[in-house]
């Protein structure tokens, strides 16, 4: 079993360490991504799903090439090597993934930062990077314009500005609207 999947659980009589923050455990490294993509779902989803079917098609191909090796031995007398083979590649596949995913997190978070989607460009010399907003579906802005009312609309004159900002409200009105 790769090391990255392994650890003592319940099965063996033994709490699962599930506060102890280790990057070369799987369950840790696949939940870094899940939950980073369940709060930018609309933007990371795509790209992450795309990450996901491009691994299963590489690991399926890698998985049948080795199973075909792995016959060869098996069928010439070779078990052992047939088996130490087998096992060898899903340790070393499975520490990979791990290995990888946890890369694949670290691009994710750098390109989908702070309402921004930044990605590499040699053309802007202080970052090497460019970034555009990450924009909100229509219902967001929605609601941030029920909820303001016109807070935020620019006056059409000093006028109906100072008649909207006419009466002061003190700190105690406001608790009270709490």
């Amino acid at each position: 079993m790769p090391r990255s999947f392994a650890g003592k659980g319940a099965q063996d009589g033994t709490t699962t360490p599930m506060t102890t923050f280790d990057t070369t455990k799987a369950f840790i490294v696949f939940n870094l991504v899940a939950n980073f993509a369940y709060s930018n779902w609309n933007l990371v989803y795509p790209e992450v799903l795309s990450k996901i079917l491009s691994i299963e098609t590489d690991f399926s191909a890698l998985v049948a090439s080795t199973d075909a090796k792995a016959l060869e031995l098996y069928n010439s007398g070779s078990i052992s090597d047939a088996i130490e083979m087998v096992t060898d590649f899903s340790e070393s596949l499975g520490n990979k993934l791990v290995s990888d995913w946890y890369e694949y997190f670290g691009y994710l978070f750098l390109k989908y930062k702070d309402g921004y989607i930044v990605n590499k460009s040699a053309e802007n010399k202080q970052c090497g990077c460019s970034s555009s907003n990450a924009n909100y579906p229509q219902k967001f802005y929605d609601v941030i314009a029920e909820v303001t009312g016109d807070h935020y609309l620019t006056p059409t004159s000093l006028e109906s500005l100072q008649s909207k900002h006419a009466e002061t409200i003190t700190k105690e009105k406001l608790l009270a609207m709490r």
